[in-house]
């Protein structure tokens, strides 16, 4: 230890230490004051400032360019400069020739992720005024989106909610807005563009949300809510909507449901620019889990398994939950389409999160051949129907097996009834089930966990069995034939490669996961290197699942596809097929 002992030279050092003090103070306080003026500027507008303020400077909508492209994400292990004539680039690295690129390694980037331009000056579009940033990034939405709806000009609508909400209402902020899904003509709502819009939005950098009609409250209008995420002039009313308990990140709809109701569209799509500016998947442990760690066949069997009911009382309380008709009339004897659909809905495999196709009093009563429901609330480009003539009881389930998500009708023919299910589950051995109302002994109905068949028991399962007290559907319904609706973007169960277009918010992850196959075969299958930015509306090769044998399955004697309204016959044997008509051989008969 240094000990001073003369005054003399205490004092010079005591001066010394507090000059270079005032010094450093004088450093910190320029630089705070620097970094407020970046932050705020004078002249930028406040969340106070009104849409109509005549001091404001208009941008030209022709002087806006789109979002930027995100760049490749660059591994870990690699470094990265940034120079002043464009994006990030990654530093060589010899690693790169001896570690070969692998799903396990990458990152992935949701296709149509953009990262926004930060210009906050404000553009008048129609009626409203947003913000430079805000509308490049509508630009990149309508150009990931392509459909029919304007999503830059004439679908921007000011939709008033006169005190109404049920949140705090943000709309005067320039990052948030509302998009009509109606057309501008007929006022007929294009429930087939709503999933694409929300989709695009999102990924060009949106929290976006399907508004139904009279949702917010009684009377109000059907749109497309929206809010410009990272957008630094938003109001906290806005930005609740994004962190908060109800949040986009929260996996919720952006504001308090009673119902407790998740996103439904799925979750949020996190691209690698809002990570980088602290927003994540703010979700619960368990929600995350089941949604995302959990495939989606697990989600389907579990789900179904939640509707099974052990009395008479259960089953009616569930019926009325399901809510296919109105008053409280609801009968579990006939609820067999309104129950398939509401597990399909419960698990996240209907095509969309509104429309008709969600209505679960359109599966009620429904026929494809009287009224073509429920097939004809699907899209065509997402499913396809096969109808077999022969009788459902003698057809042959190891030449073509069903899968998991695959909806069933079943024409009575002679029998009893007509029905409707969903398989929910298809076990090791290729035992097939479903979950569905089922007629007890003394005429009651219950839902129940149901065998439809097993490939290695001839007489096992409804379809077959001969135990008439045991609850079998044979020679009861399916006399007539039965239709399968299968969802072509999930099962894949096509015994060769098939192909998948990619959509917003896509990730290889989850495409190998919908098609049973893993992100690597993807890769090898399409000889690439890196997908791990997937543009919107690149066609992928899928390999066949990794679990079924290309080899060993064949169409049988009867099957038919209908695509588009035509008849087409598949399979060599099979003879030319038409509708059945009312007589002899087909039987209006209730449904289950």
């Amino acid at each position: 230890m240094l000990i001073v002992g003369n005054a003399d030279l205490r004092l010079p050092l005591i001066a010394s230490a507090v000059l270079l003090s005032m010094v450093k103070a004088i450093f910190v306080v320029l630089a705070v004051a620097v970094a407020i003026t970046t932050i705020a500027p004078e002249n930028a507008p406040s969340e106070a400032d009104g849409q109509d303020d005549p001091s404001l400077t208009r941008t030209p909508l022709s002087s806006i360019t789109q979002s930027q492209p995100i760049v490749p994400l660059v591994p870990a292990a690699e470094t990265t400069h940034s120079n002043s004539d464009g994006p990030p680039q990654a530093e060589p690295s010899s690693l790169e020739e001896l570690v070969p690129f692998t799903a396990a390694t990458a990152r992935f980037e949701p296709a149509g992720c953009g990262s926004p331009v930060e210009d906050y000056s404000p553009v008048q579009v129609g009626e409203r005024v947003l913000s430079v940033r805000t509308f490049g990034m509508l630009q990149q939405a309508g150009q990931i989106y392509g459909g029919s709806i304007d999503l830059t000009e004439t679908a921007i609508v000011s939709i008033d909610h006169p005190g109404k909400l049920p949140m705090p209402d943000p709309h005067r902020d320039r990052g948030v807005l509302d998009i009509s899904v109606k057309h501008p003509q007929t006022q007929r709502v294009l429930y087939g563009e709503i999933e694409g819009v929300v989709r695009a939005l999102r990924a060009a950098g949106f929290a976006a949300w399907l508004r139904d009609e009279d949702e917010l409250y009684p009377g109000s209008e059907i749109h497309v809510h929206a809010v410009a995420i990272g957008d630094r002039e938003l109001s906290r009313q806005a930005l609740d909507q994004l962190l908060g308990k109800y949040g986009y990140f929260a996996g919720r709809k952006g504001y308090f449901d009673s119902a407790g109701a998740t996103d439904p569209h799925g979750g949020p799509i996190i691209c690698s620019w809002m990570r980088e500016a602290g927003f994540g998947d703010l979700r619960e442990l368990q929600t995350k889990l089941s949604q995302d760690l959990l495939g989606w066949q697990d989600r389907l069997r579990t789900t179904a398994q939640t509707f099974v009911t052990g009395s008479r009382e259960e089953t009616l309380q569930v019926a009325r939950a399901i809510g296919f008709q109105r008053y409280g009339y609801e009968d579990p004897s006939n609820m067999c389409g309104p129950l398939a659909a509401a597990i399909l809905q419960h698990t996240g495999l209907l095509p969309s999160a509104a429309g008709p196709v969600t209505d679960l009093a359109n599966y009620w009563l429904a026929d494809p051949l009287t009224n073509g429901r429920p097939w004809s609330l699907f899209p065509s480009d997402q499913y396809r129907i096969h109808r077999f003539t022969q009788s459902i009881e003698r057809f042959d389930f190891s030449e073509w097996p069903l899968y998991p998500g695959d909806f069933l009708f079943t024409y009575s023919g002679r029998g009893a009834f007509s029905h409707m299910f969903v398989v929910t589950e298809v076990d090791g051995d290729g035992r097939s089930y479903t979950v569905t109302n089922q007629e007890q002994a003394n005429g009651d109905f219950w839902i129940e966990r149901v065998l439809l068949y097993d490939p290695m028991d001839p007489d096992a399962g409804v379809l077959r069995s001969t135990c008439e007290n045991c609850g079998s559907w044979r020679r009861r319904t399916g006399l007539g034939g039965f239709d399968v609706l299968r969802r072509t973007d999930l099962a894949a169960w096509s015994p060769s490669v098939a192909s998948y277009t990619v959509r917003a918010g896509d990730t290889l992850p989850a495409i190998a996961d919908q098609h049973r196959t893993t992100a690597d075969d993807i890769l090898r299958v399409n000889a690439l290197n890196d997908l791990t930015i997937l543009p919107v509306g690149y066609l992928l090769t899928i390999p066949a699942p990794s679990d079924q044998d290309p080899s060993s399955k064949s169409a049988p004697i009867g099957l038919t596809e209908l695509a588009d309204s035509q008849l087409a016959t598949i399979g060599s044997e099979a003879t030319d097929f038409a509708y059945p008509t009312f007589g002899d051989d087909l039987m209006i008969s209730p449904l289950h």
